[in-house]
Formats: structure tokens, C-alpha cells, sequence
């Protein structure tokens, strides 16, 4: 998924806030109004609003939560009765802020069809479960860390649950959230587009709310019977040999790093023996700052760098100036630059929420344990582990583990170099959905989208019923 800028995004929650004013007309009425706004990020006209839900699905009378509505609508003057609804990734990246990506994926569809934005519980403007992990006084060092440092992990699950339930933050609380809304707006049945992420929660909506849904398209599958971070190690794995292949076949890259794996698994052992101290100018704090790159940290953020094919043949060299003449600064802010552009977007507690309740009980010590046969290891699962023992865990359903079962025609785009979500996860899907088309394209990374497979969910969406 790609991010829109954040002047967008502040924008874009102001329209939202703009329309809470209808939040108590819209609990009166059991109703959802939308109001006209503006997505800054489209530049079109829209509808806002707010919907109410419970917090908790199954009490009456407690906390409730207001989430952001969009709807973006169609562009010609015949509209079709069934809409697009997309579904975001992360978990715990606010759809509405979102649009931009949402519209010019589903572009050649907005011509007859409106639009339909649903911020997820926990990830929009009331009271988000945010954490801030890694914005710490503006310092560099959190951005190079492993992801969910413990003690702030711990800090935060504490400074939320005065305020938040933790426990009722699920894929199928936001599924049956959906649903209300579609109800609201006295919608009949929705085309789904979910990427990462946002293709488990539309197969959770598929399975609980079939006669709903027309047709689904999605993109970077994550089928609920796949915990995520069980398929981290192999998928990195895949991905960066085709990576490094591929500077192989470059002069430039090879002349530049003649043995590129060589290099990295010579840094990373350098970094196990004794991690390294660089000082780095942070021009937040006009000062220089002293960070500590651990082997573990360094090979979540490789890691990182293989979503995207060919991204890390950028980070080869400066890897390779590390190990050949011991200057690793270059190469330190390279990773603060990368990851603080992917860990700035997300609500951290919304994310810790869905993962802790519905994949970290199903990960084991072996989805923990680095595999000598990988070169960056299991990336990202031995912090989750940890952090999800002091973090409030949900209850999910006994089918929720379990393959959906379904006749709704949907399409699954996977890329071959995808070291998030291989591409056979897809397959585990399309095996219990009988109407599912697979589309595998083995030159693309993590949800990634071009020419090609936009016009194949628009081709997919558009079809007459068979």
C-alpha cells in the first residue's frame, strides 16, 4: 500500500471531525448521515460522517466508539446499487487516509460505482489506540530498534486499558462493524478490495455476512488459517534471493558489492559478537546522537527493504562499505529514513490487539527461532511474542483459525516476492473458495498493484453474474 502524505492525512481528519456534529442525530436515529466534505486527497467532492458502535459487541450500555465514514461517489451519471468498500492493511492504518490509494486502485470502477471508506475500530479519530513506540523526543535511536520494544509495549497496554477495552479490538469486531454500516446505509450487497491485511478482514466479513457481498478482489492474501509471522522467515528468504540474484545480473550492482550475501551474513555476525555504537547528526534535536545497531535490529530492517523487489539493491552497497572499511553510518541512516516511512502510519495499539489475539497464540518457539537457513532469520516474531505476553489478548471464535468456505467470486493477486505473504498463502485460500481466480505475478513484492492486476479487478468487479 502506498502512503499519502501527511498533510492529507490531518486534512482529511478534520473533514471527519468536521462531521461529528451529526453523532448524536445519528444514535437517536440508529442511522448513519452523511454530510458533504472534501477528500483533499482525491480533490472531489464527498460524504462524511460519523457511525456509533459498541465496544464491546456483545453488552448493551457500554463504551461506544465513532468511526469515520467516506464515501467517494461515483463519477457518471449511471450508478451501480453495489459499491466498492476498501479495506486497509497493517493492521492499524486508517482507511479514509487512505483514499487516494483506494481511488487509483479501483479507478477504472469509480466511473459506476460509489466508493465506500470505513475507518477500522481502534485506528481513526476517536481516541485511536495509538502508542507512539518509536517517537521518543524526537530521537533517532527507537526507528533503529526491533519493532514492539518491551517496556514501552508494557507502558502502553497500561495507558490505554484506563481508557479501552483491549480485548474487543478483532478482525470480526471490525467485520460486524462494517456490516453496520452497510445496513445504515441501506446497502444491499458491496464488492470488497482488501490488501494485506485488509484481505483477512474481507474474507472474515465473506464468511460471516455471505449475502453481502457480490464479488472480492484481494491482493496480498493473509487467509485466517495463515497466523501472521509464521511464513516471515521463508518469505524473506525467497524474496531476498531473488533480490540478490538480481544484483547479480546488474554490472553496476555487481561490480559495487561482488558478494552481497557474503556481506550480510558478515555483518550480521560482526553484530552478534559485539553490536556497533554510531553517532548520527539528528537534525530534530540539532545534535548528535549515539545509536546502537544490534544484529537483530539490522535484520528486521533488511527485512524491511525486500517488500518492495530491487529496494534493498540500494542498501547493498552502503552494507558492503560497513563490512569492507567499518563506517556504518551511511547505512544507519538509510534504515531511520525506511523505517520511520513504514512505522509512523500505524495505531501500534490496534495492531498489538489484532496480532495478540488471533496469530501470536498460534506461533510457536520453532516461528521464533532464527532458521540457520535463512539469512535475516525470522524477522519480527520473537518481539511480538514478547510484547503480546504483557498485552490484553481478545476471543476469537473457534472458525476463526479456519479456512473460509465460499462461492463468492474472488480474485487473488499474489507477487512471487512477496516476503510477507507468499504467494501460496493464496493458494490455501482459492483451496475453500470455489469461485476464486489466482493471479501470481513473480516479479512482485508485498501487495504490490500495477497496470496489470488494476485491470484485472476492474475486469473481475465489472462482470455480469455468471
Amino acid at each position: 500500500m502506498r502512503p499519502i502524505r501527511r498533510w492529507s492525512q490531518l486534512v482529511t481528519a478534520f473533514l471527519l471531525l468536521a462531521c461529528a456534529s451529526s453523532t448524536e442525530r445519528a444514535r437517536r436515529a440508529g442511522a448513519l448521515h452523511l454530510h458533504r466534505c472534501v477528500s483533499w486527497a482525491t480533490r472531489e467532492l464527498a460524504r462524511c460522517g460519523t457511525i456509533v458502535v459498541p465496544e464491546h459487541r456483545g453488552s448493551v450500555g457500554g463504551r461506544e466508539l465513532y468511526l469515520g465514514v467516506m464515501v467517494l461517489p461515483a463519477r457518471g451519471a449511471t450508478v451501480e446499487p453495489d459499491p466498492l468498500v476498501f479495506f486497509n492493511g497493517g493492521p492499524g492504518i486508517s482507511t479514509t487516509a487512505y483514499a487516494a490509494y483506494a481511488s487509483g486502485a479501483l479507478d477504472a470502477l469509480r466511473g459506476s460505482r460509489d466508493l465506500l471508506l470505513v475507518d477500522m475500530r481502534g485506528t481513526g479519530n476517536d481516541e485511536p489506540l495509538t502508542c507512539d513506540l518509536y517517537e521518543n523526543g524526537g530521537r533517532i535511536a527507537p526507528y533503529l530498534q526491533p519493532m514492539f520494544p518491551i517496556a514501552r509495549v508494557r507502558e502502553c497496554a497500561a495507558r490505554l486499558s484506563r481508557r479501552a477495552d483491549l480485548a474487543q479490538y478483532t478482525t470480526e469486531a471490525a467485520a460486524q462493524d462494517f456490516d453496520d454500516v452497510r445496513a445504515a446505509l441501506h446497502l444491499g450487497q458491496v464488492n470488497l478490495y482488501g490488501a494485506s491485511y485488509g484481505s483477512r478482514l474481507a474474507l472474515a466479513y465473506m464468511r460471516e455476512f455471505p449475502s453481502h457481498v457480490r464479488r472480492a478482489a484481494l491482493l496480498g492474501v493473509l487467509p485466517p488459517e495463515a497466523p501472521a509471522g509464521r511464513d516471515f522467515g521463508r518469505g524473506v528468504a525467497q524474496a531476498l534471493d531473488a533480490d540478490l540474484a538480481e544484483c547479480r545480473a546488474s554490472a553496476r550492482c555487481n561490480s559495487q558489492v561482488p558478494d552481497p550475501r557474503g556481506d550480510i551474513a558478515t555483518l550480521l555476525a560482526r553484530l552478534r559478537s559485539a553490536p556497533v555504537e554510531v553517532s548520527l547528526w539528528n537534525w530534530r534535536r540539532l545534535s548528535r546522537e549515539h545509536i546502537t545497531l544490534t544484529a537483530r535490529a539490522v535484520a528486521e530492517l533488511l527485512w524491511g527493504e525486500t517488500y518492495a523487489p530491487g529496494a534493498i539493491l540500494g542498501a547493498l552497497p552502503l552494507v558492503h562499505r560497513a563490512v569492507a572499511a567499518g563506517d556504518y553510518a551511511p547505512l544507519a541512516r538509510r534504515f531511520v529514513r525506511e523505517s520511520r516511512s513504514r512505522r509512523s502510519e500505524r495505531r501500534e495499539g490496534l495492531q498489538l490487539s489484532v496480532l495478540c489475539s488471533e496469530d501470536a497464540p498460534r506461533l510457536t518457539a520453532v516461528d521464533a527461532a532464527a532458521d540457520d537457513s535463512s539469512l535475516l532469520g525470522t524477522p519480527v516474531v520473537p518481539e511480538l511474542l514478547a510484547a503480546c505476553r504483557v498485552w490484553p489478548r481478545g476471543v476469537i471464535s473457534p472458525q476463526f483459525t479456519t479456512p473460509v468456505v465460499s462461492a463468492i467470486p474472488t480474485l487473488l493477486i499474489s507477487g512471487g516476492r512477496d516476503p510477507v505473504t507468499p504467494h501460496d498463502l493464496a493458494d490455501s485460500a482459492a483451496r475453500t473458495l470455489s469461485r476464486s481466480e489466482r493471479y501470481l505475478d513473480s516479479t512482485q513484492g508485498h501487495a504490490a498493484l500495477d497496470d496489470r492486476s488494476r485491470a484485472l479487478i476492474a475486469d473481475f468487479i465489472s462482470r455480469a453474474p455468471d
